[in-house]
């Protein structure tokens, strides 16, 4: 069975970054990343509603995958 990590590292290898936003975004600490990744995950699925309320759902996402890249890269 891999590891969330194995699948995060897998996923961005791959270019995939929707898919290791979704599996760090079910990490269970509530560490200032997971909150991020969480953030992300929220802003992919509705990027209307973080309009709504000022965010750039981009600029998150954008910095999730900067974290995730910076923690996970091989």
């Amino acid at each position: 069975m891999e590891s969330k990590s194995d699948i995060i590292k897998n996923a961005l290898a791959n270019g995939d970054t929707r898919k290791a936003i979704s599996v760090a975004s079910k990490f269970f600490d509530r560490s200032d990343e997971t909150q991020l990744y969480k953030q992300a995950q929220a802003a992919i699925g509705n990027p209307g509603f973080y309009r709504q309320i000022g965010k750039n759902p981009d600029a998150i996402i954008a910095a999730a995958v900067e974290n995730l890249e910076a923690r996970f890269a091989a």
